[in-house]
């Protein structure tokens, strides 16, 4: 979720005692389903459980997204449900193959036995899943899916499981950006599913409407420079700045730059709980999702506990990598990252004044998914 300006699926939380992994009286109270109990939402990654707010069933180029089911392969029943999707050709890196490779975080070389099963995702043509639909929700939804849906909705009650995020109350009125300026921005990774994100804003209309996805493609921001900061949450560690891979070719609206999640997931088709499975007895039609691929990405020397056998692509921190809170063994009890990626991002010189609200977009690479947070600010 982003982290700030803060949004509004954030409830004023801040990574105090009872937001922390681990907490004796946690914030989240939402009695999970997982058998993890209550706060098993915690971090920065998901202060006040603005990790909650998502849409699942999500397919490159469809309007529409199912809100149900977390299939990791995509069947036709998961189209079908997604209005009939018919997902477009990946545009990823505008027809540049080297530009693609470079983005693309999920898969990368095809060594999956299931093939290039990634290319209906999000991530494989920025910006289009969900496009041209009136019903997108540019701030995500309370538990990503339908009522029936199986994720629990959060423990604050602004919102009913399934509404809109575009209807959570203010929590402040935020910062104020200038004009021509170069801010800052973060978000943090509760449960990593690969792909990239971009920043839009949204003037609030004079009526009180909703704000819309229509509204956030028309002002897209641009980052600014070519690195991302690495934040610990711990100020005794040290910041540290890794290169970062942008673009604006192959993106929805046409030119809107995006930026690729720098933590690279496991490297099998799961991501997590990746092993060497033709050594077991399984017969389990998706055991495929756990096979190891034969590329560690790990440069001489370096190991994981947390991927054993290998990550996606090649790490530029070495603990910013995998799935957690999905570990080796299983879900643990809160996400082991302890950072947020801080970015750059240059506020358009002729928006007019006013309040508006920042949306941050995440299209995954590994799962049908979109994520959103939405904050208040006001452009000065």
């Amino acid at each position: 979720a982003m982290v700030f300006p803060a949004p509004r699926s954030a409830h004023n939380q801040t990574l105090d005692e009872r937001n922390r992994c681990g907490a004796a009286d946690p914030y989240s109270k939402t009695g999970s389903s997982t058998g993890l109990g209550d706060g098993e939402y915690c971090g920065v990654g998901c202060l006040g459980e603005a990790c909650l707010y998502y849409q699942i069933g999500c397919y490159a180029g469809c309007g529409a997204c199912s809100l149900t089911g977390k299939d990791l392969y995509p069947t036709q029943t998961d189209l079908r449900l997604a209005d009939h999707c018919k997902p477009i050709a990946p545009t990823l890196g505008g027809g540049n193959p080297a530009h693609e490779r470079e983005l693309r975080t999920h898969n990368v070389d095809g060594l999956s036995k299931r093939g290039d099963w990634t290319k209906v995702n999000p991530w494989r043509a920025p910006g289009t899943a969900g496009w041209n639909n009136p019903d997108f929700q540019p701030c995500g939804i309370n538990s990503g899916g339908k009522v029936a849906f199986s994720n629990p909705p959060t423990t604050a009650k602004d919102v009913p499981k399934a509404g809109p995020g575009t209807a959570l109350p203010k929590v402040g009125s935020g910062p104020t950006w200038k004009r021509g300026s170069t801010v800052e921005a973060a978000w943090a990774i509760y449960a990593n599913h690969a792909g990239g994100y971009s920043y839009r804003l949204c003037k609030v209309s004079e009526d009180g409407s909703a704000v819309t996805e229509a509204c956030f493609q028309q002002t897209p921001l641009d980052f600014v420079g070519e690195q991302t900061e690495i934040r610990y949450i711990h100020r005794a560690k040290p910041s540290v700045k890794i290169p970062a891979v942008s673009t604006n070719v192959g993106t929805y609206p046409r030119g809107s730059m995006w930026r690729k999640n720098p933590v690279p997931m496991c490297n099998c088709d799961l991501g997590y709980d990746c092993f060497n499975w033709e050594s077991m007895e399984s017969n389990a039609d998706n055991k495929d999702m756990f096979k190891a691929y034969n590329t560690t990405n790990f440069r001489p020397g370096q190991s994981s506990s947390v991927c054993p056998t290998g990550v996606q692509f090649p790490t530029a921190v070495d603990d910013a990598l995998g799935a957690p809170p999905y570990m080796p063994g299983g879900k643990s009890k809160g996400s082991n990252f302890d950072f947020m990626m801080v970015d750059k991002l240059r506020v358009p010189e002729k928006l007019p004044a006013g309040e508006y609200i920042l949306s941050w977009r995440w299209d995954c690479e590994e799962t049908p998914q979109v994520w959103n947070s939405c904050a208040d600010l006001t452009i000065a």
